[in-house]
């Protein structure tokens, strides 16, 4: 297709139809030209044209009517009417059926094509605006929040029955959690969806900055204040705010905030005219707020407007039955980033992944992952030198193999597994160690077969190599 469109010309006169079509083709575009209404159709339903340039007065059909059977083809293609016979009602008319434009023959060429370049502009940055929304809803599409634990569970159940509504929400979990995820997934899941959702974080600018850049100020107001500045809450008008780190909004501004939550209404900083905004709020902490109200940090009022519906993200160590699906999410994304085939995560891999604590939650285990499969070229994922801070939970109780015996921070049987898996896998490694690495002897003394001793230590993502003696 020639990159200025592809057009396609309906008109039963000749003498219009084939200058036009020369002068459109001379300016670059991709031109068909048909005769008549009925081959227009057939042709529309057959090809992909960005444009149609009919005539309104045909035999058989008007181009009104043809307007109608491409608007059933066809609903956001442009069409450019134009006739020899121009009256306010059949331009009326042609506008209200859905054509963009009405010009009456003879059309002055330079004006035509200019008209045309701008249609075809506009209605293709409209498409692609379209496809970029269509990609970021179904990217923070609730159902891309990966989980099937029973806490997840009720995340999902929230949000479906909160999105629809302009309630104001309040996610409440540890850093890495997904809160601003979960903020998005609202947000693409409401009526609001095709406004802007704007994320501001609270804790990135001083308290200065900060009510600036909520707010907006005017020309003046202090220095540095060469222009007029809109703020975060004018900018979402519309759609949602999301305010992370809520928790470390600074006492005057917290006053601003209730005051928009309850007036939906605000003055730009050095500015007296008020404005007023159409917004959702949905705000976000990992702080105690019961704590700061008692410290006098946090307005009891301000919570009480933030906290109609109290969201809570679970820790990922609450939920680590969800680390196998996380890791296959997480593995096909990266894999699709750097362009290869996703690698398979070794059992030994995912056992070792739900041993830890995981202090940065579901953010941390995507690095891990992330930084995996930069280094890892291979067809198979296996155990990890994980980074400082990422490690078993410090023993209790009786232990085995490094793991408290009696951890009720685990259901039953992921702890039971989590036993059996640590025993074996360092009995592996011992037996391994004495026998420097041979397969065979180790297997002998384990009185399993060789096949199963290496199935195992793949599983584990143990390799004989370490044990061997060095030179």
């Amino acid at each position: 297709m020639a990159g200025e469109g592809k057009i396609l010309v309906v008109d039963d006169e000749k003498a219009f139809r084939v200058p036009i079509v020369k002068r459109l083709v001379d300016e670059g575009f991709d031109v068909s030209a048909v005769e008549g209404p009925f081959v227009a159709i057939d042709r529309l339903r057959a090809e992909h044209f960005e444009l149609v340039l009919s005539d309104l007065k045909m035999d058989g059909m008007s181009g009104i009517d043809l307007l109608k059977e491409i608007r059933a083809v066809s609903p956001e293609l442009p069409v450019i009417l134009v006739t020899g016979y121009a009256s306010i009602d059949s331009a009326v008319e042609a506008i209200r059926r859905g054509a963009i434009d009405y010009l009456v023959k003879p059309c002055n060429n330079d004006e035509l094509v200019i008209r045309i370049r701008r249609a075809i502009r506009e209605n293709r940055k409209t498409r692609d605006l379209e496809i970029l929304r269509g990609e970021v809803e179904q990217k923070y599409s609730f159902a891309n929040i990966v989980g099937k634990n029973r806490l997840m569970a009720e995340i999902f159940r929230l949000i479906a029955q909160i999105a629809e509504t302009d309630v104001t929400v309040l996610i409440r979990g540890e850093t890495g959690t997904g809160k601003e995820l979960v903020a998005r997934a609202v947000h693409y899941k409401s009526p609001r969806k095709a406004k802007p959702f704007v994320a501001v974080n609270c804790t990135a600018l001083s308290e200065t900055l900060l009510e600036s850049e909520l707010f907006g100020h005017e020309r003046g107001s202090f220095t540095g204040a060469i222009r007029q500045k809109l703020g975060r809450f004018e900018m979402a008008h519309g759609g949602t705010i999301f305010l992370d780190e809520i928790g470390d909004l600074p006492k005057e501004t917290q006053t601003k905030l209730l005051r928009v939550l309850q007036e939906h209404a605000f003055e730009r900083v050095g500015g007296s005219e008020t404005i007023h905004t159409d917004i959702r709020v949905i705000a976000a902490t990992h702080k105690n707020l019961e704590e700061a109200m008692a410290a006098g940090k946090f307005r009891n009022d301000l919570f009480y407007r933030l906290n109609v519906i109290p969201l809570d993200m679970p820790p990922l160590r609450e939920r680590l039955d969800d680390i196998p699906l996380l890791v296959d999410h997480f593995i096909r994304q990266s894999a699709e980033r750097l362009g290869r085939k996703p690698p398979k995560p070794t059992a030994g891999l995912l056992r070792q992944l739900m041993m830890h604590d995981w202090p940065g939650n579901v953010r941390e285990l995507e690095n891990v992952i992330e930084r995996a499969m930069v280094l890892d070229a291979g067809e198979t994922l296996g155990e990890l030198t994980l980074p400082t801070g990422v490690g078993l939970r410090e023993p209790s109780g009786g232990t085995v193999a490094g793991m408290d015996l009696a951890d009720i921070d685990y259901p039953l049987p992921l702890l039971t597994r989590r036993i059996i898996d640590g025993l074996e896998r360092e009995y592996l490694r011992k037996v391994l160690q004495r026998y420097e690495g041979s397969i065979q002897r180790s297997a002998e003394h384990a009185r399993i077969t060789r096949r199963s001793f290496f199935a195992k230590m793949r599983s584990y993502g143990i390799k004989k190599e370490e044990f061997k003696r060095k030179a």
